[in-house]
């Protein structure tokens, strides 16, 4: 994230080929002009659309574009590592020589930091964003930005007096903050969510709420230090059941409990248990750090809340690796990958995209009967 802030905020160079001056005002105003000012927010795949908006564009433009990309996607756990470097490497490709993503860039994007599904369906609203933000950030005096980079507040007021016409910008407004300032802003993109959080812990705050929602967080989290890890998280347990109301259980048609949180997309994959031992904290903490999981304890919260609920489903967009940490969670819990079966269910076309179904379970978990009538729906490419 350092390199992110010295080279958008400092020296205007360039995040994969330090001294090559790309993110300039220039660079920053034709950007404006090809992708900004001819704005496609309709239907079409956005690599497609963003090559037919940068028609046109200079090597210096592809790249610096391939570059504000990789920022934008950087924030996000939703779209897997491999993809955010295939989706930059393509618009690298779009140039006439192709510049290389440096190791520290590929390693920068192994862990995402929260699953905002607006990072993937907004992606065209907030790069425009970012670069409007840019340009009026290089507009200013050196002094004054100097002087916001050594007051975070002072920054933030500055980040939220740019507004993007088109709207759905927000995420990546609050994602901007965290990335410059990673000491002093939570690395959540929800403005309600910080609310949600604000009031549940209120108490907390010495002298009442504040109008700076994020010192007040930031007071929170202080007070928490004496307990918790450096390193905890507003969306772990037991942080999370303390704030977040949408959460809710439902019984299912097999007696079983479903655990649902907000924020559902059709793509899931469930896990179920029946009858399983508590599994060590130790091993399931290992596990998470091999899995590179910030905070490595998200596989032990996931593991209680399928012991608790025999029911847990991930969900988000292809490809942001669901059914792999599905396995993972299934076998550590089971004691053995042999109790783990993977079952497939043909998809189907929503009209927003594919709705898949897979199930993780291991022997004598849930399974539909042949003939029932969820095992029908399968068959019928109904998506539960």
């Amino acid at each position: 994230m350092q390199n992110i802030r010295e080279t958008a905020l400092v020296r205007f160079d360039s995040l994969f080929t330090p001294g090559r001056k790309l993110w300039t005002l220039q660079n920053l105003r034709r950007f404006h002009v090809l992708f900004v000012e001819r704005f496609d927010d309709g239907e079409g795949l956005f690599l497609e659309k963003f090559r037919t908006q940068l028609d046109g564009a200079d090597d210096d433009v592809y790249q610096l574009a391939a570059e504000l990309l990789y920022v934008q996607q950087f924030f996000t756990s939703l779209t897997g590592p491999a993809k955010k470097i295939e989706n930059v490497q393509t618009v690298l490709s779009w140039s006439t020589r192709p510049a290389p993503i440096p190791d520290w860039a590929v390693v920068g994007v192994k862990r995402g930091l929260a699953g905002d599904q607006s990072f993937n369906q907004h992606r065209p609203f907030h790069l425009a964003w970012l670069n409007e933000f840019l340009i009026d950030w290089q507009s200013l005096p050196e002094a004054d930005r100097l002087g916001r980079l050594d007051d975070p507040w002072r920054f933030a007021k500055a980040v939220r007096g740019i507004e993007f016409s088109r709207g759905a910008h927000q995420p990546m407004r609050e994602a901007w903050l965290y990335l410059i300032f990673p000491d002093t802003f939570e690395n959540i993109s929800s403005r309600k969510d910080k609310k949600l959080i604000r009031e549940a812990f209120k108490s907390r705050l010495a002298q009442g709420m504040t109008d700076n929602i994020d010192a007040d967080l930031l007071a929170i989290r202080k007070s928490f230090s004496p307990q918790e890890d450096e390193g905890f998280h507003f969306y772990r347990s037991p942080l999370i059941e303390q704030w977040q109301t949408e959460r809710k259980k439902t019984k299912g048609k097999d007696g079983g409990v479903i655990t649902t949180l907000k924020g559902a997309f059709p793509q899931h994959t469930t896990v179920s248990t029946v009858g399983l031992a508590e599994p060590p904290m130790a091993s399931l903490n290992e596990i998470g750090a091999a899995l590179f999981l910030d905070p490595p304890s998200a596989l032990r919260a996931w593991a209680d809340l399928l012991l608790d609920s025999r029911q847990v489903i991930f969900q988000g967009p292809p490809g942001t690796g669901k059914t792999f940490m599905a396995r993972k969670l299934g076998a550590s819990i089971a004691g053995d990958p042999s109790r783990v079966e993977l079952v497939q269910f043909t998809p189907i076309l929503r009209v927003r995209g594919l709705c898949r179904r897979v199930s993780a379970h291991w022997s004598g978990n849930l399974r539909a009967p042949a003939g029932s009538s969820q095992a029908a729906r399968y068959q019928s490419g109904e998506c539960p």
